[in-house]
């Protein structure tokens, strides 16, 4: 205790730099530990569940024209059936969203007409069987069976005024106004570490009331439905794979799917692995943890270099103590001591500086620090300082054993100038490869925004009038297109980038599914040349057809279907051509012709990329509006959500820009740059102090031969080039290791971009004389004084 208490005082010792020691070590720590909070809660995902270990996705495992996709969707009666036909599977369920994603966000009024917003599904009564939650009110296998009825989350009742008053309520939904749904329960808020998030449940047999198709009960075919089984106690998934497989056997036309050569099995993935054996998430997690563990490890070596940097100040203390019988264990015990009240001084700060910008740092990570600090990761962060206690702290007391009794009767000559070079390398390296691969992170986020993704979007604004008649939409775009600034107005049903849901393209009086496209659906008059996409061969649609059998495809379209046939291959264009689309034609008997071509354009975003054709469909007036303006500024979407307010009393329309869109598809890659910038700024700063604190000590150690060599003639310059060619040895060849490790990183971090930014060697080589020169203006300026000082003074000495 003595001990402690003793480290304790000399904590506010004046002079002895233990302050920014602390909070060097400190502020490197808690930047690290964030890091691995933040890991530990995305690999912490679905976790939660009852019986999580039990519960496991259904994915289809799909192989069509050599290529292999595993697909969360599947039809509608596998789940049910894999519960029916296989006694191990305890429980079965699916569900899915009026959008075909795992994020059904939709817009939803109460009885008062207040807007909520959430994200919306369709699910079976058998959801909370398999997907255990606890149950405010309401019995969940009755109110998901009864057709428009409805279950709400915890946060959305308290909302709407406690779960009292919002029993047997009505709500709407924006896109289906005339169709109301009844709350016949409430469930507890789905946690935030979880890949699902339902905000209310709307009961599968209500389908009919919202689609023209009711695939709940197929095998094949609308493979729109996420679905979810828990096994029994002691079964694992490798147990029923063959009754799986039986399953498919029973269930698949083998003879339809071997004609259209596709292979369709199904598999299954434990729940706790969607989220984190993605690709994104695996690769986003292992960048983290190396960047963390160059924090820490920078914050660990920085303060052994202060402690080593400090051995002429403390070693009359040190011999004194041992001259009064200090054992090796009490000169070990008191290093200890001072490091934990170092180590203890440093969290409480960096901790209340994370406590401060705790926005921001929710803004960086995509969550919130209260929400990554749970008792699990706490536990994980305590034993990872306990790890660096000992390692800091027995590096400071074997430093301190080495110091000699006689040291307290004359001055104690420094020999550990290697032990410091070697640390201040090794913090050097970090920088390095934390500020090249920063380098590289910005410029591949620059190049996302930049790149040309086919289409013009930059003077966009769009808002969606799902739920409004045709002849609303078409008087609203013959209003918008008489307001200022604006240039043309269109419409579609799917923007670019979205997830597409995809149909069969085939030839008339051919039974054969020839390949899957992404569908874009229907696009109106003009929206080829607002979008800029090119038309490169034939038309765009011929205008103000009520049923138009025409159709607009990909430029990639006409090259497969010349895969295909004679026909399409002879030379004379795809114009005119006949074809058929699953959803769009009936095989054989209805059959669509080409009126155009179009340049192939991104589906999706970088790192999402849908590769395949795609085509459109005619409609006057589609579901989305998109107004180009000639000059997009905040007061001309102002005056179009005024107009829209205007044409649309009822309903609530937001406006939205493309560039707003565009920006949001790459803000994971936005938030990994945001935390690869702070932690570079944190490892950079720690270098610099350890470099403050390293040619502080060098100049001390180094007084006389300084005076020494000014009296005989050197200069100012001679004396700081002799500092900085001793610092520019290590900084060299540490700032080129540093940044081979960062360009291998970026290299493995760059595969998930179908686009990548140039892995140019020239971008490591400024990254590296960046970090030297910042190193050299250090030196320079705190060797100055020095180097200006008086000789005399320490030839006195």
């Amino acid at each position: 205790m003595n001990t402690i208490l003793f480290a304790f005082r000399r904590f506010f010792q004046k002079g002895a730099g233990n302050m920014i020691k602390a909070l060097s070590l400190g502020t490197g720590l808690v930047a690290g530990l964030t890091l691995i909070a933040k890991v530990y809660f995305e690999q912490s995902f679905d976790g939660f569940f009852p019986n999580a270990d039990r519960i496991y996705q259904l994915n289809e495992h799909l192989i069509a024209e050599g290529s292999l996709s595993d697909i969360p969707t599947l039809s509608g009666g596998v789940a049910p059936g894999l519960r029916d036909e296989i006694p191990e599977i305890e429980a079965a369920t699916r569900f899915t969203s009026f959008s075909f994603s795992e994020k059904g966000e939709m817009v939803f009024f109460d009885r008062n007409k207040r807007k909520y917003a959430g994200n919306v599904f369709l699910a079976d009564s058998c959801l909370f069987d398999v997907l255990e939650r606890p149950i405010v009110a309401g019995d969940p296998r009755e109110t998901l069976a009864r057709p428009m009825y409805a279950m709400i989350s915890m946060k959305v009742a308290e909302m709407m005024g406690g779960v009292d008053a919002v029993m047997g309520q009505a709500i709407v939904l924006d896109r289906f106004p005339g169709k109301s749904l009844t709350v016949g329960g409430v469930f507890e808020d789905i946690p935030t570490n979880s890949h699902l998030d339902f905000t209310v449940l709307i009961s599968l047999s209500s389908i009919k009331s919202f689609f023209s198709y009711d695939g709940r009960y197929g095998w094949m075919g609308n493979d729109r439905y996420f679905s979810y089984v828990r096994l029994r106690e002691g079964v694992s998934a490798e147990d029923i794979a063959p009754d799986v497989r039986a399953a498919e056997e029973r269930h698949h036309d083998k003879e339809m799917l071997k004609k259209s050569g596709v292979e369709l099995t199904y598999s299954m993935k434990p729940i706790r692995n969607v989220h984190r054996e993605s690709e994104e998430v695996r690769r986003m997690s292992g960048l983290l943890s190396v960047l963390a563990l160059a924090l820490i490890f920078t914050a660990i070596m920085n303060y052994v270099l202060f402690v080593v940097s400090s051995l002429v100040l403390r070693s009359k203390e040190i011999g004194a103590r041992k001259c009064y019988g200090a054992s090796p264990g009490g000169i070990y015990g008191l290093a200890l001591a001072e490091t934990l009240v170092d180590l203890l001084a440093g969290l409480a700060g960096a901790a209340l500086v994370v406590f401060i910008f705790r926005k921001t740092i929710e803004d960086i990570l995509g969550t919130a620090p209260a929400v990554m600090f749970n008792f699990g990761s706490v536990a994980l962060l305590a034993a990872v300082c306990l790890m660096v206690l000992p390692a800091a702290g027995l590096a400071t007391g074997f430093l301190f054993s080495r110091i000699a009794p006689a040291s307290a009767f004359r001055n104690y000559r420094e020999n550990k100038r290697r032990w410091k070079l070697g640390l201040l390398f090794l913090q050097i390296v970090a920088a390095a490869f934390l500020v090249s691969l920063l380098a590289v992170i910005i410029r591949q986020y620059d190049l996302m925004l930049k790149d040309n993704p086919g289409y013009e979007y930059e003077r966009l604004a769009f808002c969606n009038l799902s739920g409004t008649a045709t002849g609303e939409r078409q008087r609203a775009m013959e209003e918008i297109r008489r307001l200022p600034d604006v240039e043309a107005v269109t419409g579609v049903t799917m923007h670019p980038f979205q997830s597409h849901s995809g149909n069969n393209a085939g030839l008339p009086g051919d039974d054969r599914d020839l390949f899957n496209i992404a569908d874009s659906y229907y696009a109106a008059d003009d929206y080829f040349t607002v979008m800029g996409i090119p038309i490169i061969e034939g038309r765009a649609f011929t205008p103000n057809i009520p049923n138009s059998q025409e159709v607009m495809i990909s430029r990639s379209f006409a090259e497969k279907m010349k895969l295909f046939s004679p026909e399409w291959a002879d030379g004379t264009g795809a114009t005119g051509k006949s074809v058929t689309i699953s959803e769009h034609s009936l095989r054989g008997s209805s059959q669509l012709t080409v009126c155009g071509v179009f340049e192939d354009f991104r589906i999706g975003y970088i790192g999402n990329e849908d590769t395949r054709p795609t085509a459109f469909f005619y409609r006057a007036a589609p579901s989305i509006l998109l107004v180009k303006f000639q000059r997009l500024t905040p007061d001309a979407t102002r005056r179009l959500a005024v107009a829209l307010e205007r044409i649309f009393p009822e309903k609530d329309i937001d406006v939205h820009t493309y560039m707003e869109e565009m920006t949001g598809q790459y803000v994971e890659s936005r938030r990994f740059r945001d935390a690869v910038l702070a932690g570079s700024l944190v490892a950079l700063v720690i270098t610099l102090v350890g470099l403050v604190a390293y040619t502080h000590d060098e100049i001390n150690r180094r007084r006389k031969e300084t005076a020494i060599r000014r009296i005989n003639g050197a200069t100012i310059a001679d004396i700081l080039r002799m500092f900085m060619t001793d610092i520019s040895r290590i900084a060299l060849p540490a700032t080129l290791i540093g940044s081979a490790l960062s360009a291998y990183m970026a290299f493995k971090w760059q595969e998930q971009f179908s686009v990548k930014a140039s892995l140019s060697p020239t971008v490591f080589i400024l990254s590296a004389l960046t970090v030297i020169a910042i190193s050299l203006i250090i030196v320079t300026a705190n060797c100055y004084r020095a180097a200006t000082a008086n000789p005399s003074k320490y030839i006195k000495e």
